[in-house]
């Protein structure tokens, strides 16, 4: 009997090893337990996926993805580098042009203070000539009484 029991342990061990290495297979062979993108297509078309046993995307199409993606960074960055290149040249022009506008304003201020020196000086000459011209004027009609006024008193003309 003692030995019974221990063939009935043995054998029992030996099943439920035998289950658990059965289970173990499974786990490790089950295209549900790997993700077998292949269990995903559809009956209808190679080229559907059943979203309810999609298992993920095959090789080619991470490529693909990976592709795209390298893609799009590429195109982001030389977007960046254009815009970046835009903005230097706008930075460039808004700069000529405030030089261009201050080089006008200081050319604009230099004739201003030019005409302005003209100016006083016109004006200074015109008051020289008009104090000249006063005088002259004062002196040709001040009716200035010389002697020669008073010795013809009393003498005729006849």
């Amino acid at each position: 009997m003692a030995e019974q029991r221990r063939l009935n342990d043995l054998q029992e061990r030996a099943a439920i090893l035998s289950a658990n290495l059965a289970e173990i297979e499974a786990t490790l062979n089950s295209p549900m337990m790997t993700e077998d993108p292949s269990m995903a297509a559809s009956a209808m078309s190679s080229l559907r996926v059943r979203k309810d046993h999609y298992k993920g995307m095959s090789e080619t199409e991470r490529q693909a993805v990976l592709a795209t993606q390298l893609a799009q960074m590429e195109e982001r960055k030389a977007k960046q580098a254009a815009q970046a290149a835009e903005e230097s040249q706008y930075a460039r022009t808004q700069r000529d042009i405030w030089n261009a506008m201050h080089s006008q304003a200081s050319r604009v201020e230099e004739f201003k203070r030019q005409q302005a020196a003209k100016a006083a000086e016109v004006l200074r000459r015109q008051t020289e000539e008009k104090a000249a011209r006063d005088q002259s004027l004062n002196e040709l009609y001040s009716n200035k009484i010389a002697p020669e006024f008073f010795s013809q008193f009393g003498t005729s003309h006849r």
